[in-house]
């Protein structure tokens, strides 16, 4: 008996010595790879940008006001700097840059203004901001047209469109020559109408105990809070996280998936009506105050390229039969058109360009690079410089 049990003794410090040998050496090989990657492949590290929202009591969020700081959504690193109002404006040196931008020689000596709304597309934190829609319209329209145009950027992440009527109503007493709302409609269809939000913190995931011991309350407790602690520190963990992102949606571990909107069994959902409502309102703001407004239709990456298209399927195992890609667009289009509504529809156009090979969305990121804003800004400046330089009737035309 006491042979047994010295036995199990030799053999349980055997198994506990064995481990923690296994265990270093796992450590010692981490480390390891981890240095080599910082020096022969160092990566982008995201930056923990929470800091640039804040709770409010409308909104339930918005910008930090008077903001100057540098954050990285693993695509660069960007400037991200704020007014009084909490709006993105350009930095100091980008404004200087920008009036060194020679204007048209037929420029004249009239100013406008025009107001942008959206949702994190809008918000670009993935791109400096004179490389977003509305400093690059700015300045196409100041280089090839003499234009003297002020932009208003009242965009804030996770925004939808009842935030964007907020705003609408804030905004619609002051003078500006034009409004554009975009609607990005991978998730700008809304339910619901909403005028007004709890104030909370957006994009924060502190450690803590899950109260439940499901997968999900784990993810939220756990693993999310420890995967922004190492994309801030670990170049080996970002490398890994570019090369595993299918494999990660397939598992369930990536943000990534197909909305509900592009599933056929949404055609009948009153969503798409609700949505409508909501932009129609907006309309009427401005319209009491004779200020055309029109929106725009942002797709989404998989919608423009359908090798991206593919790999969704593939790794989310969804049925192609279920889903379709125009469903949005085609939705709200006639909803629209029915309502009076004017809107602006790249998807075509971006398809050509990623065809052409363009890459209009990041890699890590899947939100606009700096080649898509260009796209987009390309497609709407016509409708823009019709209503702002030419007739202002046209504003209750569609464009499409």
């Amino acid at each position: 008996m006491k042979n047994g049990a010295v036995k199990t003794g030799r053999k349980n410090k055997g198994f506990f010595a064995n481990f923690l040998v296994f265990s270093i050496t796992c450590l010692f090989c981490l480390l390891l790879a981890e240095a080599g990657i910082r020096l022969f492949a160092p990566q982008k590290l995201i930056t923990q940008y929470r800091k640039i929202w804040r709770p409010d009591e409308v909104y339930g969020w918005r910008h930090q006001e008077n903001l100057s700081t540098l954050i990285n959504s693993g695509e660069g690193t960007v400037h991200f700097v704020t007014d009084s109002n909490g709006y993105r404006i350009n930095s100091e040196s980008e404004e200087q840059a920008f009036l060194h931008t020679p204007p048209a020689d037929n420029g004249g000596d009239e100013h406008y203004s025009i107001l942008f709304i959206g949702d994190s597309y809008l918000e670009a934190i993935q791109v400096e901001n004179h490389c977003i829609i509305p400093q690059v319209i700015r300045k196409n329209l100041l280089q090839n047209y003499g234009a003297n145009v002020n932009v208003t950027n009242a965009s804030c992440g996770k925004w939808n469109p009842n935030h964007y009527l907020l705003e609408a109503q804030r905004f619609a007493p002051q003078q500006y020559d034009l409004a554009v709302i975009f609607l990005y409609l991978g998730n700008d269809v809304v339910c619901d109408r909403v005028s007004q939000f709890s104030p909370r913190q957006i994009h924060v995931h502190l450690f803590r105990w899950p109260q439940r011991l499901s997968f999900a309350e784990i993810k939220a407790a756990i693993l999310y809070p420890l995967n922004e602690e190492l994309e801030g520190h670990s170049h080996l963990y970002v490398l890994l996280k570019k090369r595993t992102k299918w494999l990660r949606m397939k598992w369930g571990l990536s943000p990534y998936y197909i909305p509900e909107v592009f599933k056929t069994a949404m055609q009948p959902s009153t969503c798409w009506q609700t949505t409508t409502g909501i932009c129609a309102a907006i309309k009427d703001e401005f319209d009491c105050y004779n200020t055309p407004c029109f929106f725009v239709f942002l797709p989404t990456d998989f919608q423009t390229d359908v090798k991206i298209f593919n790999a969704y399927i593939k790794s989310l195992s969804v049925d192609t039969t279920t889903v379709d890609l125009d469903q949005p667009q085609n939705k709200l289009g006639r909803l629209f058109a029915d309502s009076a509504l004017t809107f602006a529809d790249p998807l075509d156009y971006m398809r050509d360009r990623v065809n052409q090979g363009e890459h209009l969305y990041g890699f890590i990121d899947s939100h606009l690079n700096e080649e898509g804003h260009k796209v987009v800004a390309e497609f709407i400046e016509p409708t823009i410089r019709t209503i702002l330089l030419e007739d202002k009737a046209a504003a209750g035309s569609v464009y499409k």
